[in-house]
């Protein structure tokens, strides 16, 4: 029996809007989905009015599921037309102070202020004034030209520590997720090293 025209174009609006709330899900163009877990902090950081004071630490992460200690990695994707990071920690949500890297020179350190060529490309979560980047915009890929790293991908350190800007704050982060969004804006400084003082972070990459 043919459905009266009223519920008919109800039911076709009610699909219509469902296909709607799939394709924002999935992202402008991007319908995959990459993520790995976390556990603890790979840096310990002092930031002291726009002064890095400490900023120290190391990773570990499988190159099989992306999985770490201290951060985690995820593998670079071509199809994402606007590749970010999204940090969801267990306790903190998204206000969590991360440091995602691309190992141009593949040394397998990540430096940062770096120079060259092949500098190591490092953009942070968390800036002086307070304000959280998450998802966090990262490039497509290596430098063209470039050896890259050991992994294929994405380095990211997961930060604790004290900021003062203003007030002092601490930032701690626990355990969760790390993702491979569509979209992402901005990058602050916290978590990384400045011309007075370099920041080196060694990573591994395990099967």
């Amino acid at each position: 029996m043919r459905l009266p025209y009223t519920r008919g174009r109800a039911v076709l609006l009610g699909i219509t809007a469902a296909a709607i709330a799939v394709s924002a899900t999935a992202g402008p163009g991007y319908a995959g989905e990459q993520q790995a877990r976390y556990d603890g902090a790979g840096t310990q950081v002092i930031r002291v009015g726009g002064v890095t004071l400490v900023d120290e630490g190391s990773m570990t992460c499988s190159a099989s599921t992306g999985a770490g200690t201290g951060g985690s990695c995820l593998r670079f994707d071509p199809t994402n037309p606007a590749p970010a990071v999204l940090v969801q920690d267990a306790s903190f949500g998204t206000h969590v102070a991360f440091q995602a890297c691309l190992d141009n020179n593949g040394d397998s350190v990540c430096t940062s202020p770096d120079q060259g060529p092949c500098a190591d490309d490092i953009v942070f979560s968390h800036a002086d004034g307070g304000g959280f980047f998450n998802p966090l915009a990262v490039r497509q890929g290596f430098r063209p030209g470039c050896p890259g790293g050991p992994f294929p991908g994405y380095i990211i350190f997961t930060c604790r520590g004290t900021h003062v800007d203003g007030t002092a704050h601490t930032h701690d982060v626990t355990t969760g997720t790390t993702t491979l969004v569509a979209g992402g804006t901005g990058t602050g400084n916290f978590c990384g090293g400045t011309q007075q003082r370099q920041s080196r972070k060694t990573y591994t990459i395990n099967p």
